[in-house]
This record gives C-alpha cells, sequence and structure tokens, in this order.
C-alpha cells in the first residue's frame, strides 16, 4: 500500500514536499531542458492582461524520470506583487502557469530519477 497522498488538479500531479525529497538524487545544478514550452504570463480569462498587473517568482521542485520527462510538480514557494504601487499582491496567482511550464520541459535520459528544482520569474517588460 503507498503512504504517498497524490492530488491531481488540472492534469499535473502534486505530491507532498517531503514524498519528493526522499529517496531520490539531486539532478545535476547545470543541467537545462532539452525543450520545453514558452512560459505564459497569466491573465484574465486566458487573454494575458491583468486588471491589476502582477509580477512574481515561483519556486518549483520536481521528478525528472530515466526517460526524461518531468513526473511530478510541487509548488516550494510562491511570491507575487504588484506592478503598480496601488495594487495588492494576488497570492500564489501564478502557481498554475508555473507547474504548466515545469511539466513541459524534456531533459536528457538518465540512469535513475533525479530532484530538480527551479524558479519561475514572471516579469512584465518595461
Amino acid at each position: 500500500m503507498c503512504n504517498r497522498i497524490f492530488l491531481a488538479v488540472a492534469g499535473l500531479w502534486f505530491i507532498p514536499r517531503s514524498a519528493l525529497a526522499e529517496g531520490e538524487p539531486a539532478c545535476p545544478a547545470d543541467e537545462r531542458p532539452l525543450q520545453m514550452a514558452e512560459l505564459k504570463m497569466p491573465g484574465v480569462r486566458g487573454t494575458g492582461e491583468l486588471h491589476n498587473p502582477q509580477e512574481a517568482d515561483v519556486v518549483v521542485e520536481f521528478i525528472v524520470s530515466p526517460t526524461g520527462v518531468v513526473s511530478a510538480v510541487n509548488v516550494v514557494r510562491s511570491e507575487t506583487w504588484p506592478v503598480r504601487a496601488a495594487g495588492a499582491s494576488m497570492p500564489h496567482y501564478f502557481d498554475n502557469a508555473a507547474l504548466e511550464h515545469v511539466v513541459s520541459r524534456k531533459y536528457a535520459a538518465r540512469e535513475q530519477a533525479c530532484r530538480g528544482e527551479t524558479t519561475i520569474k514572471f516579469r512584465f517588460e518595461r
């Protein structure tokens, strides 16, 4: 019987941080994905435009399978702030976009799975 709890949200697998930390060695710090989708700025109803523009840093932990596929993702930390001084930040607003971006990555094949961590930065061009 599996003692880990899995939660599927929007087609992505999330597992508790403690479950990611056990068992798999860390991926090489300088390893880059062979391919990944373009990072998309989330917006109102998928338009990419926000009523109150935000920027964010989202730290994502993930597992790379032996075939190079990202098989599990977890938001470790998420921080947002308004672009304009008058706005309020919206915590976790960018989490789904960051998770989708990390899941789109493909790495080189390897002998065993490894655990990686990355910071996804959402910025407006000024």
